[in-house]
């Protein structure tokens, strides 16, 4: 007998209209073992308490943190984990001042946070940040990475990586901590820099629930 470990429903589009079907699908599953998890990507919040839902993927960053507003509070509360996807910004603390040698099929010359209107300003974000993670000793990215980690241990962050040394740098940000003084420093460079540009183009958005 098969045993899925966690099943995930990718909520976008007409399938949020079959929510119904979908939950009667893991309900067999469930009664027959079949499943030990199951989880939904981008759900509205209002899906979330329809099925037995282990965990919850969103993206969630830096950056991007419009789960805390709505998402966020009603996982905890149902105690689901949040499975944040793009902890790392898309590459934005490693990448931002090389965007022009980035491969054209590269999906990230495509985004807003990518572009002219706003470069200049997450050029600086990213500096600044870079700036406070070398007086720690990590990169960039460990930082983007850590800060997610430390929004709670119910939050399991996926960072993607084609490299191992940069596996390895994922890896080792597990033990990097914050002291109260580095999370206000951290807050007041975004807040310095707010112009940093929505997570997708505008059409790309209307695919998106979080």
């Amino acid at each position: 007998m098969f045993i899925i470990s966690l099943n995930y429903i990718k909520a976008i589009g007409e399938i949020e209209a079959h929510i119904d079907a979908h939950n009667d699908f893991l309900n067999k599953y469930y009664a027959d073992r079949k499943f030990l998890m199951s989880g939904r990507k981008n759900p509205r919040t209002g899906g979330i308490i329809i099925a037995q839902i282990a965990a919850l993927q969103s993206e969630y960053s830096l950056l991007t943190r419009d789960v805390e507003e709505s998402i966020l509070p009603v996982v905890r509360e149902l105690g689901i984990s949040l499975v944040p996807y793009s902890p790392l910004a898309r590459g934005l603390f490693n990448n931002i001042n090389e965007v022009q040698q980035l491969e054209e099929s590269d999906f990230r010359k495509s985004l807003p946070r990518y572009q002219e209107a706003y470069l200049e300003n997450n050029k600086s974000l990213a500096k600044e940040l870079n700036e406070l993670a070398a007086s720690k000793g990590i990169t960039g990215s460990q930082l983007a990475l850590a800060w997610v980690l430390a929004q709670g241990d119910d939050i399991i962050p996926i960072p993607g990586t084609k490299r191992v040394k940069y596996l390895e740098q994922n890896i080792e940000a597990v033990s990097v901590t914050f002291t109260e003084t580095e999370k206000n420093q951290i807050e007041e460079i975004i807040k310095k820099y707010p112009n940093t540009g929505p997570r997708y183009s505008e059409g790309s958005m209307k695919l998106v629930n979080n």
